[in-house]
């Protein structure tokens, strides 16, 4: 009879916590959301087969299309200083990649080949034309495997700090499939997922790897990334579950070494060993232009917005 009245007390103990874990999480994503800095004006949906993908169409002229970062936490947010500048003189799309800012965040795990699908099949219906894009750290991976794929879509390329060739190489071992699985286990993976997704990370990662000028840090964009990675609820975790298990790694030798379309790499010159990087990306391709935007790390499209519009000015007419 104790024994029994043990369990019962062991199993309402239990049954509280995940209740008290779930109401948590519930308020998380209710709290991050409420202020809606995502950038939503000149908003258009493309019904893509895995979902709706959102993007920003502004401006007259050649097309381009503007890839974010591929984060759980990255958003068309990221372009919010460059659509008016480049609109000018082009048509620009910027592309919330699914899984992200108000795309669509289907429960599945994502691959290199499906954002490279989702790019192709957005270049093919959307804008149906050749065109350019710019790809920003991970999401150059994506651009690079959709040019090698259907070269006839696209025109220049510009990369701002891709991610070293050999991390992008790395395959899924058993410590990051077994991460995935526990991100994705309702109820305490959410909540992982919120620790690691929490403002305060999100500042950390604005401070110490996004920018090199702490001053310009604004609250605003903390904010705004803290609530795209909360926009849609625990869904949004299937992505960062998918990124953390490698799932979104793609050798890309190949298809740096066989393209033959206009590429230029402009990387912040205080991101760590980006002249290294860089070099790799040459030695499989000579004919890739590389530049180095002084006092900037991973994101000049938000810290030096100026300096970038320039360099993109020079190289995409």
């Amino acid at each position: 009879m104790k024994k029994n009245s043990r369990i019962i007390k062991i199993a309402i103990a239990s049954g509280a916590a995940v209740g008290a874990i779930y109401a948590v999480n519930k308020i998380i994503f209710s709290y991050s959301t409420l202020r809606k800095l995502l950038l939503s004006d000149d908003s258009f949906f493309y019904e893509w087969r895995f979902g709706k993908i959102h993007y920003i169409k502004k401006g007259h002229g050649k097309p381009a299309v503007l890839l974010h970062d591929l984060d759980s936490a990255s958003s068309v947010y990221e372009w919010k200083a460059m659509i008016d500048r480049l609109s000018k003189n082009h048509t620009i799309y910027a592309i919330d990649l699914l899984g992200c800012g108000y795309s669509d965040k289907p429960k599945m795990t994502y691959t290199n080949y499906l954002f490279v699908q989702m790019l192709n099949d957005f270049v093919r219906e959307v804008i149906r034309g050749r065109t350019d894009i710019i790809a920003s750290n991970s999401s150059c991976s994506v651009a690079l495997s959709a040019i090698h794929m259907e070269e006839g879509l696209y025109h220049k390329l510009m990369m701002i700090n891709p991610k070293d060739p050999a991390k992008m190489a790395k395959v899924p071992r058993f410590y990051h499939k077994f991460y995935k699985y526990m991100i994705e286990i309702p109820v305490f993976g959410t909540l992982i997922y919120n620790i690691q997704e929490a403002f305060y990370s999100i500042k950390r990662k604005f401070i110490k790897k996004y920018y090199y000028s702490e001053e310009l840090v604004k609250k605003d964009d903390i904010r705004a990334y803290h609530e795209a990675a909360h926009t849609g609820g625990s869904a949004s975790k299937y992505l960062y579950a998918s990124i953390s298990g490698r799932y979104t790694n793609i050798p890309v030798y190949k298809a740096v070494k066989n393209c033959n379309h206009s590429m230029i790499i402009a990387g912040g010159s205080e991101v760590e060993n980006i002249k290294e990087i860089m070099a790799k990306y040459t030695e499989l391709n000579p004919s890739i232009e590389t530049i180095c935007i002084e006092n900037a790390k991973y994101m000049p499209q938000l810290e030096v917005p100026q300096k970038l519009e320039e360099m993109i000015s020079i190289y995409m007419g």
